[in-house]
């Protein structure tokens, strides 16, 4: 039987490396059960998820996948079309407004759509 041993990482670029590898998998594990589902827990998770998300790539200095996630959560507003809006789209924009707190100066808000919930 072989034994693993368990090695604490001591430089935070390993990190890097990790969302380099995984991005794209946790953008579709955030994205998927939030656009098809309405049960609370599921919408809540997705949700901090994308909020992590932001947060990790934003201090990673990693702009790309952060723009990834910032523009995803932002199409989950719905504000592009108010006919639609459900429960979990008003979730949406009230995460995306704490993350314009925290991170304000640095998300991509050229796009209208995207800055429109800043205005709400």
């Amino acid at each position: 039987m072989c034994r693993s041993a368990y090695y604490a990482a001591t430089d935070a670029v390993i990190l890097r490396f990790m969302i380099e590898v995984c991005w794209a998998p946790m953008l579709a594990a955030f994205s998927v059960p939030l656009d098809q589902s309405d049960d609370h827990d599921i919408i809540s998770l997705c949700l901090d998820g994308f909020r992590h998300a932001v947060h990790v790539t934003s201090v990673m200095s990693m702009k790309t996948h952060r723009d990834a996630f910032v523009t995803s959560l932002a199409k989950f507003t719905s504000l592009h079309s108010p006919a639609d809006i459900k429960q979990k789209n008003i979730y949406a924009v009230k995460v995306s407004i704490l993350l314009f707190n925290e991170y304000y100066v640095n998300l991509p808000f050229s796009d209208p759509l995207n800055m429109s919930f800043v205005i709400v």
